[in-house]
């Protein structure tokens, strides 16, 4: 284990054991926390120590089918949020089959945007505990270190759209239930399909953007992921066909809604300027406006942290240059004073005065805070 780790242990009493164990014991004041104390070394700045313990190499999860299993059984074949919202949605459509059922073909605007609504209150519930699952898988995840976060996040993604996916279809079939065949035909049967699904992704995947790929609360993630549908009724026009400002009117090609809306009869003619071709691109592309806006952000937030860790990269190139890095690694035994490492784990390498090594101990760093402790523990 040395030979692979640095053991930080933090305690706030001088135990002479193991003081006698560490290679080197740091004493952090209580009154000045940017300077501490190295094996007597007065003075020395917080943040160079904590450069010059830093010797080894981060834990980088490898990804393996016991984290996906492990993913299977937790979030899908034991998740009772998902046996909830298969109750909700059975329920839902159940009303919804009882109280539409044998609509008027010239009610079809009526029925769907209802449809669309209760789509929206089906998978509202897990879409909102998207956050919270985001924060306490983080913290496992870390802390155990049994999977990686990334992926499942990724995983997370994917199975909030197969729900997505499998109430539009639900959807669909139960629209086709209540309204006339002719109907149906007329808006283009499986091309209606692709348009509810994509009108209801528009509304859907920046909950799974901010919820899952950002580290904001609750509250502010509802917020953000509440404006593409506040947005699709004040400028898609499809509540109003025609009316709005001329500036404003434009941005209705950017809503989904609007292409879903071109597809009904006795409605597409009141849209203005409906796209005679395309029309199911236009409306894949206008559902999928909200993910591809939060790639571009999260890019250019990349690169930005990228900077800032090259910069960092630089900075800590410029501390291990120094004589003071050098001579506090050559104090704490990390190197030779030519520079060659001590090599943590092998044969030969000397302990504190006084202490005997056996095969099975490890490197320990006694890190006191408070009163310093007395001469002979250092």
């Amino acid at each position: 284990m040395r030979a692979k780790h640095n053991v930080l242990l933090v305690t706030n009493d001088h135990v002479s054991t193991l003081t006698g164990m560490a290679d080197n014991t740091i004493t952090v004041s209580a009154l000045d926390r940017t300077k501490v104390k190295i094996n007597g070394q007065e003075g020395v700045g917080r943040d160079l120590s904590l450069h010059a313990v830093a010797t080894g190499k981060e834990y980088v999860h490898e990804t393996s089918k016991d984290d996906l299993w492990f993913f299977f059984d937790v979030e899908v074949a034991s998740n009772p949020a998902l046996a909830g919202v298969a109750g909700f949605t059975t329920f839902v459509m159940i009303l919804f089959i009882i109280s539409y059922w044998n609509s008027a073909g010239s009610s079809t605007a009526l029925v769907l945007v209802a449809l669309q609504i209760l789509c929206f209150f089906c998978i509202n519930p897990y879409l909102i505990a998207l956050s919270d699952w985001r924060n306490f898988m983080t913290e496992e995840a870390e802390a155990l270190m049994h999977s990686s976060v990334g992926m499942n996040k990724a995983l997370k993604s994917v199975l909030t759209l197969i729900v997505l996916l499998t109430i539009s279809i639900f959807a669909f079939l139960m629209l086709k239930s209540v309204l006339p065949d002719r109907s149906i035909q007329d808006m283009g049967d499986w091309e209606l399909w692709v348009a509810m699904l994509f009108d209801s992704a528009s509304l859907t995947l920046p909950f799974i953007c901010f919820g899952l790929y950002t580290s904001l609360p609750l509250q502010v993630v509802q917020i953000l992921a509440s404006f593409p549908f506040l947005f699709m009724i004040f400028f898609s026009t499809t509540f109003s066909p025609g009316a709005g400002l001329e500036g404003v009117k434009g941005l209705r090609f950017l809503f989904a809604r609007f292409y879903l809306w071109c597809v009904i009869p006795g409605v597409m003619e009141g849209m203005e300027d409906c796209p005679k071709d395309n029309l199911t691109l236009y409306t894949v592309l206008s559902g999928c406006l909200g993910l591809f806006l939060f790639l571009g952000l999260q890019g250019v937030l990349y690169v930005v942290e990228m900077n800032k860790a090259n910069a960092a990269a630089a900075d800590f190139k410029a501390l291990q240059g120094s004589d003071e890095f050098k001579q506090l690694q050559v104090e704490m035994k990390y190197v030779h004073t030519d520079g060659t490492p001590c090599g943590f784990g092998q044969t030969g390498v000397d302990y504190k005065d006084g202490y005997e090594a056996t095969a099975t101990e490890d490197t320990t760093i006694t890190v006191s805070g408070g009163a310093e402790p007395p001469a002979n523990e250092l």
